[in-house]
Formats: C-alpha cells, sequence, structure tokens
C-alpha cells in the first residue's frame, strides 16, 4: 500500500529529482546566503599546469557528467531540474596572492540553485606569468553531488588533463546509468509495497525513541535554525589508529562501527540520556551507480542504548548491528520518514535526530585520498602522472546539524572533525569534546569490557586539574 505522504509526493513532484534533492532544495529557500551544504574538494599541484589542456578536462568532465551542468528552475513551487550545455562549467584561473584565504572565500561563497553552474572549479596559480603549479579546488552544492562523486570527478578530471598533455585516449569506464535512472528507481520505490515494509522497519525501530538529544549548550536555542557553524578536528596517534584497527577486529566490528560507539558513549556522558537516536549517513549507491555523479547521500538512525551495566563491548556490538541492519532499510527517503512517523516539524532543530555522523574512506588503491587523508605532513605524492600535495582545508558543510561527527579514515590515518551549530556551542566546548572523544577512544581499545559509563574520557593531566579545583576524588570521567 502506498503512503498518504507518498502520493502526495508522486503528485506534486517533477519526474527528474529525487526526495533528498527536493529537501535540499527547500532548506536553500530558507537560507539562500548560507554556505552549509557547500561541498569542497581542494589540492596542490606541484608541476608546472597547462592551464588549456586542464580547462579542456573541466569541460570534458562537465559533459560526461551531466549533474555538474544542473540547475533547478521553480515549477509551480516545486523545483526540477534543467541541463545546460557543457560549457556552462569553466574553469577559472586567479593569482595566489593568500591562498589559504582565498580557498575558504571559495568554499563559502553560496550558490543559487536556480542558476547553473552548481560547481566551481578553480585555479589558484602560484605564478600567473608561468607555468608552475597551484591549489586547484572544485566546490559544488550538495543537491548535484556527495563525497564518492567528488573522488569520481577528480579521477576523471586528471585522467582526461592526461590524455590531452600526452595524447593517450582517457581510459574511463562506459557509464551504463545516469542519474535519472536513480531518480526513476527511487519513484519506482515510492509507489511500490516495498515503501510501506521500510517505514514498518524505522516506526518499529523509533517506537518509544525520544526525538531530541538534549545535549547542553553554551547557548538557548534559537526558535529557527541559522545553519551556520565552525568546526574543529583532531587526528588520532599512529598508533591509537593500529589499536583501533585490531580491537575492532576482536570485537567483529569495523573500525568505523568501532568509533560511531565511542561517539556514543561521549554523547550518553553529556546528555545523561540511555535511549537517543543518532543520525548516520549512508550512499544509496549501489555498483551499477559506481561512476554515476549526484547527490546520493540519505541518512538512517542508530539508536544507542546503554544503561547503568552496559560494556564498550555490549554497545558497540549493538552499533555495529545497527549499522547493518540499517544499511539492508538505507533506500527510505528519509524527507519522507518524519512525517510517516508523526514526527511534529520543528524549525528549531532537524526532526528524529539532531547529531549526525559520517565517514569518507579510503579504498586500498584510493592513492589520491589516501594520500590527502594523511594532510600536509604526508608530503607530495604522484597521481595520474601530476606531482599533488594535500592542503589544509577549512570547514565546510558546518551547521546543517547541532553536532556532526565526520571521520576521514585510511589505513593510515584517521581524522575526527566535529562540526557544531555555532548559534548553541562555543569553539572551547567543541575543543574539549574533540579531546574527549581522542581519550574515550584509547580508552575503549585499552579495556572494551569497562562500563561505558565508566570509560576514562579525561587525559591524566587534565583529570587531576579537575580534581584538585573541585577538591574530590569522585569523579568518574
Amino acid at each position: 500500500m502506498v503512503s498518504a505522504g507518498a502520493r502526495r509526493y508522486l503528485g506534486q513532484m517533477p519526474t527528474n529529482i529525487t526526495v533528498g534533492q527536493a529537501a535540499l532544495w527547500f532548506l536553500h529557500d530558507l537560507a539562500p546566503e548560507s554556505a552549509a551544504y557547500n561541498v569542497a574538494f581542494a589540492l596542490r599541484i606541484l608541476d608546472p599546469v597547462d592551464t588549456g589542456a586542464l580547462e579542456q578536462a573541466v569541460r570534458r568532465t562537465a559533459r560526461r557528467h551531466d549533474m555538474l551542468r544542473s540547475s533547478f528552475s521553480d515549477v509551480s513551487g516545486q523545483p526540477e531540474r534543467v541541463v545546460h550545455g557543457d560549457d556552462v562549467v569553466r574553469l577559472e584561473v586567479r593569482p595566489a596572492r593568500d591562498p589559504a584565504a582565498q580557498v575558504r572565500a571559495v568554499i563559502a561563497e553560496p550558490f543559487r540553485l536556480r542558476e547553473a553552474p552548481l560547481v566551481r572549479f578553480v585555479l589558484l596559480r602560484d605564478d600567473t606569468g608561468g607555468d608552475t603549479g597551484g591549489v586547484l579546488v572544485m566546490v559544488a552544492h550538495h543537491v548535484v553531488l556527495d563525497a564518492g562523486s567528488q573522488t569520481v570527478i577528480m579521477r576523471d578530471l586528471f585522467e582526461e588533463y592526461r590524455a590531452l598533455r600526452t595524447g593517450v585516449p582517457a581510459r574511463l569506464p562506459e557509464l551504463a546509468l545516469t542519474y535519472a535512472d536513480h531518480v526513476a528507481a527511487e519513484r519506482e520505490l515510492l509507489a511500490s509495497p516495498r515503501l510501506a515494509e521500510l517505514t514498518e522497519h524505522w516506526r518499529r525501530f523509533c517506537a518509544g525513541a525520544p526525538v531530541a538529544l538534549e545535549l547542553p549548550t553554551d547557548r538557548p536555542r534559537p526558535a529557527v535554525q541559522r545553519y551556520v557553524g565552525s568546526a574543529v578536528s583532531a587526528r588520532l596517534p599512529e598508533d591509537a589508529v593500529a589499536d583501533v584497527q585490531r580491537v575492532a577486529r576482536e570485537l567483529r566490528v569495523t573500525p568505523f562501527a568501532f568509533l560511531v560507539a565511542v561517539f556514543e558513549v561521549l554523547l550518553h556522558r553529556y546528555s545523561g540520556q540511555p535511549d537517543f537516536l543518532l543520525g548516520c549517513a549512508t550512499s544509496t549507491k549501489d555498483r551499477r551507480m559506481s561512476e554515476v555523479v549526484g547527490f546520493f547521500v540519505n541518512p538512517v538512525l542508530l539508536r544507542p542504548e546503554v544503561g547503568a551495566r552496559t560494556t564498550f563491548r555490549e554497545l558497540v556490538a549493538q552499533t555495529g548491528g545497527q549499522l547493518r541492519q540499517g544499511t539492508a532499510y538505507r533506500h527510505h527517503p528519509f524527507a519522507l520518514l518524519p512525517p510517516a512517523l508523526g514526527v511534529p516539524h520543528d524549525p528549531s532543530r532537524s526532526a528524529l535526530f539532531q547529531v549526525l555522523v559520517t565517514a569518507y574512506s579510503a579504498g586500498a588503491d584510493d592513492t589520491l585520498l589516501d594520500g590527502l587523508f594523511q594532510g600536509v605532513s604526508h608530503g607530495p605524492f604522484d597521481y595520474a602522472g601530476v606531482r599533488v600535495a594535500a592542503v589544509d582545508m577549512p570547514p565546510q558543510q558546518t551547521g546543517q546539524f547541532d553536532l556532526t561527527l565526520e571521520l576521514h579514515m585510511s589505513k593510515r590515518s584517521v581524522t575526527a572533525t566535529l562540526k557544531y551549530a555555532t548559534a548553541l556551542f562555543d569553539a572551547a566546548t567543541v575543543e574539549r569534546l574533540a579531546r574527549q572523544y581522542l581519550v574515550l577512544v584509547q580508552s575503549a581499545c585499552a579495556d572494551p569490557d569497562e562500563l561505558a559509563g565508566r570509560l576514562p574520557m579525561m587525559a591524566a593531566e587534565e583529570r587531576e586539574l579537575l580534581l584538585s579545583a573541585v577538591g574530590g576524588d569522585a569523579l568518574d570521567w
């Protein structure tokens, strides 16, 4: 049986966008000057740059992926995707006077969803008079691409650039499907009995759960979300990365599940809530869509239940199971879930969850992400015949939720970034959360059978300082 909400969706929405894209459209209209949904990728090119070839490579990449050439028009109050010619996407070359500040400015510039393109390629050139390198920045609105699409675009761009410089044709896999096929598959789901099955799963999963995670904030919650934020990043020590991988194997969970469970401990300890909902970003992309660029993100829900006698081992097993289960039910468009579950709209907070976890993982053969995730200290490396290096990236996609844990993971490195709404939290508060998260990671590795509520979350020096300040030793943290 098709739900009333799905019937309304099918009756009102144009046929060429997804529910998730429509949700981003409406969020954009609430805060059109916000850059909260800008996604960016940047790297330093150390070799001389052939700007003519790079410009052509940008156009060829845009010709291959029509989402890069898209805008969204307004049809009777509803968004509809419009695809433009490949000449709408261009490479902009700017002199690099202050690259760090310029990268921030490029990322922070908002898009107008009704105006193409919704992606920018900018080369901040080290010397506009010669053929030296520079910083290449790609930034787009999330409505046209996600993190997985970024790596596809950069691979295709550098392969086309290599082909143009060498005269050897680009070696790129054929596109068997397009994003329009993904839209059609979602609409087929919305019109099928499967949607009711998915809704019923999430209804049972959320039954009795609080729909607000009440973390202590530095300021009262505004009546309306402002979508303005910042971020704090912390890198796990190399030995801690190895410990996480080893202990996760012993506990028969993924390193991601392990790190999410640690975050759940942190949220439980701060909120005091033994039961809450947490969002987890997943991708609806399957292997057939692996080469397609677009917006494939759809959050699922986790529900940590942390009792007084719950050990970390028990919590991480629970988290791993929920992640596997959530993946099986990830195709329910999240924007349709709150009304389907009868959750009233609250303009002050996101529906069902206010804290999100997400991860970007570098595959075993992904030399680009692996090198960039290791950061500027990793040094230069070769990619598609070009010497490149990481750059320090400013915060992006901040302010979407009260708090977001974003993990950048490779075999050799893990960086945890805590993004936060500046209307709620001070930087010092989130810096403390980040420090305590790292301590909790190491505590959980050292003793996964400890009670989740008693895992140490302060470094020894900080703990001693606090104990001396309060004049006591009865402190669980």
